[in-house]
């Protein structure tokens, strides 16, 4: 847009915001504030590791190894190469309503109206509150580490780090347990000939950070309700399921009967579960969604749930055998799709 003069405006900020009057300023504030259960929220992880890892022994995923604890600003998720910023090119559900908090002393105690409604009709759930600064202007955002997904964008991937379940979040000193925690995929990781000669898992790569997580959530080292997850944009869901097999007559299941897919929703687009390719379409020429990917590393590579349970770490060698019986079971994919 051009200002007056001709020249190129900013209109990141509209300063004469709290001269409007209070009923119109109201309903503008009702229109961003969050109104949805589940959010998804993108951060990427501190630049520098609060701890020095140490080499993989024991086992594959320990507190002490930790990387990169702290949650900071995402990069675009078009633009791989770009700077990290918590506004622009971002679909997190916080850059909805971020700036209402601190806007002015009407719109935070709207925000906090609607903020406890919301926690009155998710049953018991806690929304946490973060901080940033960007511009020397100061930003509020909640997030609800229980039913909200966080996805992660890791700045560091050399062994041990993987996808973990606490984090410091934004403006944060203490540690927070997330239950939904997911890592982008990336069609390059099918690319067989990256791990010619080498491990997967041992890969200083996002895709050795993802293998190291399936390791460890496998391994039950994530606390009990934990649950991974892999955003896959190269599918599409199905309007209807592909019928995988012959129906049977006498029998009581119903497509009614499989429970909804879980849907968290962004700034600008939303993301759904996929519970299997039947239930989604993508490109025939490219067989390189995250189910083929789970397929190639369980079946191809041999990193299934039976490697696992023979290289077992050390602290975990005489629990239980592991109730898993595929890689699928250790991470749910979920599609995006545009609001």
């Amino acid at each position: 847009m051009l200002a007056e003069d001709g020249t190129k405006g900013n209109f990141d900020t509209f300063h004469p915001f709290t001269r409007l009057p209070l009923e119109l300023k109201c309903m503008i504030q009702d229109f961003y504030i969050r109104d949805f259960q589940r959010g998804a929220h993108f951060f990427a992880t501190s630049e520098n590791p609060r701890r020095i890892g140490r080499t993989l022994r024991g086992s594959i995923f320990t507190i002490e190894n930790g990387h990169g604890l702290d949650l900071v600003a995402p990069k675009s998720l078009s633009k791989s190469n770009s700077v990290q910023d918590w506004m622009m090119e971002n679909s997190s559900a916080y850059v909805k309503d971020g700036a209402l908090w601190t806007m002015c002393w009407e719109s935070r105690d709207i925000m906090t109206m609607r903020y406890r409604q919301l926690s009155e009709q998710l049953s018991r759930n806690q929304f946490i509150s973060c901080k940033f600064t960007r511009n020397q202007e100061r930003f509020e955002f909640k997030v609800s580490p229980e039913k909200d997904l966080f996805c992660i964008q890791p700045q560091h991937t050399r062994i041990p780090w993987c996808i973990m379940p606490f984090y410091r979040l934004p403006g944060s000193l203490s540690l927070t347990r997330l239950t939904n925690t997911a890592i982008e995929y990336d069609p390059a990781w099918l690319d067989t000939s990256k791990s010619a000669g080498g491990v997967p898992w041992l890969e200083d790569s996002p895709r050795g950070c993802f293998i190291r997580t399936l390791w460890a959530v496998a391994e039950g080292r994530m606390h009990n309700g934990f649950q991974f997850w892999i955003i896959d944009r190269n599918i599409q869901r199905r309007g209807k399921p592909w019928a995988t097999s012959i129906p049977i007559a006498d029998s009581d299941t119903d497509e009614e009967e499989k429970p909804e897919p879980l849907v968290f929703q962004g700034f600008d687009k939303r993301y759904v579960e996929v519970r299997g390719l039947e239930e989604c379409t993508w490109d025939a020429l490219k067989q390189n969604t995250a189910f083929h990917f789970l397929h190639w590393l369980q079946i191809d590579a041999g990193f299934g749930t039976g490697w696992m349970m023979m290289h077992r770490g050390r602290l975990s060698q005489d629990n239980p055998p592991l109730q898993y019986r595929d890689l699928d079971e250790l991470v749910k994919v979920v599609c995006e799709e545009k609001l």
